[in-house]
């Protein structure tokens, strides 16, 4: 599998957007879909080090109003139990994004495979992503979310993809796909309320 280099990472993050809060505002009262994910910290026995591990809990979608989103998102985080992926626009789009999460008990081999298919099937539209970086707290039973200047940026189906599974190894995580730059921006955005840590405190024994 090509590995995602430093390069493409880099030129994410510097990646820019203009008008991003005016993109960015979601109506109070705008239903928008999300679902669950695992995603833990363990040590690979090839790389032997710590990495991502991380898989959809269900193929379920959950659905209503964006102050709900919000506050499940908050909760999850809070609880340590699972991330958020979202917020959604339409269902389709959830349950596209949904299937991209179902990695767990995947080989490099399967993946290459599943990327290349996805490669074949995509549409020529653009998506949006974002990577968020986090561990557990063992105190606090809870997720922290690392304090970055990571900027959404765009995409493909298989590029995503492609991603998502190369940077588990880096300890980053890959959110998306979104469909429109104000859904990307809104998840970031309340992710980046409950960031909590920095580079400074990364080897603190949580």
């Amino acid at each position: 599998m090509r590995k995602i280099t430093g390069g493409i990472i880099l030129i994410a993050f510097l990646f820019q957007f203009t008008n991003v809060k005016a993109q960015s505002e979601f109506e109070k009262g705008r239903y928008v879909f999300w679902f669950y994910i695992k995603a833990e910290i363990k040590k690979d026995r090839e790389l032997r080090k710590p990495v991502y591990k991380v898989r959809r809990t269900n193929k379920d979608i959950k659905s209503g109003k964006i102050k709900k989103f919000q506050n499940d998102v908050w909760r999850n985080i809070k609880s340590g139990n699972q991330l958020v992926v979202g917020p959604f626009l339409e269902l389709e789009d959830a349950k596209r994004s949904n299937e991209m999460y179902n990695l767990g008990r995947k080989t490099n081999e399967q993946m290459e495979k599943e990327i290349a298919a996805t490669r074949d099937t995509a549409t020529i539209d653009d998506y949006y992503a974002y990577l968020l970086v986090f561990k557990f707290s063992n105190r606090t039973s809870k997720y922290l979310i690392k304090r970055q200047p990571a900027a959404v940026f765009p995409t493909d189906l298989p590029g995503f993809k492609e991603m998502l599974w190369d940077v588990l190894n880096q300890k980053q995580l890959v959110m998306g796909p979104f469909r429109s730059l104000m859904e990307a921006e809104e998840s970031k955005r309340l992710y980046r309320l409950e960031e909590s840590y920095d580079s400074e405190s990364e080897n603190e024994d949580y």
